[in-house]
């Protein structure tokens, strides 16, 4: 493909240009779920905004000063994707405050290889002991490609999240690391809200607070339960989720909201400032990064993020990215036109990502892709054709 470049010729990639109005604060959408403009154009989600209550240093030292072993036995577990957040989480536990961590991963068979290198390269330099946990692959990603497959049939944004419906079992696997080890402590490296999404729930008409990127298993219980009906709903409107996966997809959902695991999120207490955090990983590790990612590495590692983001760029207008800035702008990370500068090279999905996800889960890339340019626009655009 990257040699030929045929694919050019068999597909229009990007074939429309949004219209969309953004929010004069930040760089949300119309198109946002649940969003709402004041008489200045301020959307809601800005307005009712507050910055991320950070615990703090002195916090975390409490924590982790009462599991600290002195002996170097193992203290705790610390969840590692090979991404930078995780990568540089696993950094700051070791060097900075003295914990003795085992690295965790799972893999649902959707890792990319420059974040398995990664993850050999810090385990290495830092001298931690890494353990792999894995399911059947080739049935995960059987899994994966039956769940867009029943989504395509009948494409309600609000599912998108069943396409990571196979990774929630690391949460369950995150537990049984801990107990087998006899540690008391999980760290997941995540817990910024820079990474809030509230679309994700937004889609199925559900207005769920978020607050310091909580995880799922804290949300409101009536939300949960409303989520469950509304999965449910849609299970029953599409006969092709009605497979041998619906047991697993079940599942999916009760590690996400009900299975309580033991940890702590690690950027609830401490800052996160993407710039140090990318410079201190390529000093001190040869920390790899993937230009197919595009200019934002967030999230780089995970296979089937550009295939989301590009369903939700075709169909409403915006990715996650978009979500992202619109943080860092309340955050006081970035101004509004430095996050218009940044969205449109963020927003570039590459094709190559995505033909490599659809070949991972053996799917035809070119006519998904033409599926999913039918499905009707929550937005006006005009006609361009980038490639």
């Amino acid at each position: 493909l990257q040699k030929d470049n045929s694919y050019k010729k068999k597909l229009n990639f990007f074939i429309n240009k949004p219209i969309i109005k953004r929010c004069t604060k930040c760089i949300l959408p119309h198109t946002y779920p649940m969003i709402k403009f004041d008489k200045n154009g301020v959307c809601n989600f800005c307005n009712n905004y507050k910055k991320q209550d950070f615990l703090g240093e002195n916090k975390l030292e409490e924590i982790l000063a009462q599991v600290r072993s002195n002996d170097g036995r193992v203290d705790c577990v610390v969840g590692l994707s090979g991404g930078r957040d995780s990568s540089y989480g696993l950094h700051m536990l070791k060097k900075v405050f003295n914990m003795n961590p085992i690295a965790y991963t799972y893999d649902w068979g959707l890792i990319s290889d420059n974040c398995r290198r990664n993850i050999s390269r810090i385990c290495g330099k830092l001298n931690i002991e890494h353990i792999l946990r894995a399911s059947d692959t080739q049935r995960q990603r059987n899994f994966v490609k039956a769940n867009i497959s029943g989504w395509m049939s009948r494409p309600v944004l609000g599912m998108i999240p069943i396409f990571m419906a196979p990774d929630k079992k690391f949460l369950y696997h995150f537990n049984r690391v801990i107990n087998e080890n006899s540690v008391k402590l999980g760290v997941f490296c995540t817990g910024h809200q820079l990474e809030q999404r509230e679309f994700l729930i937004g889609f199925t008409g559900i207005n769920q607070k978020l607050e310091n990127n909580q995880n799922m298993y804290k949300y409101e219980l009536i939300n949960k339960l409303k989520l469950f009906f509304w999965y449910s709903k849609e299970f029953l409107l599409n006969y092709k989720y009605i497979n041998k996966f619906m047991f697993d997809n079940l599942l999916s959902f009760y590690y996400s909201f009900f299975f309580k695991t033991k940890d702590i999120y690690l950027y609830n207490y401490l800052k996160f400032d993407e710039r140090k955090v990318e410079e201190l990983l390529v000093k001190e590790y040869n920390y790899e990064f993937d230009s197919k990612f595009g200019t934002s590495q967030w999230r780089q590692g995970d296979l089937h993020v550009a295939f989301m983001n590009y369903v939700f760029l075709e169909v409403a207008g915006f990715t996650e990215k978009d979500n992202y800035r619109s943080n860092q702008i309340r955050e006081g990370y970035l101004d509004r036109q430095q996050a218009l500068e940044k969205i449109d090279a963020d927003n570039y999905v590459n094709p190559l990502l995505i033909k490599e996800f659809c070949d991972v889960i053996n799917i035809n890339f070119y006519d998904v892709l033409k599926k999913i340019q039918k499905i009707d626009k929550r937005y006006n655009y005009e006609l361009v054709k980038t490639i």
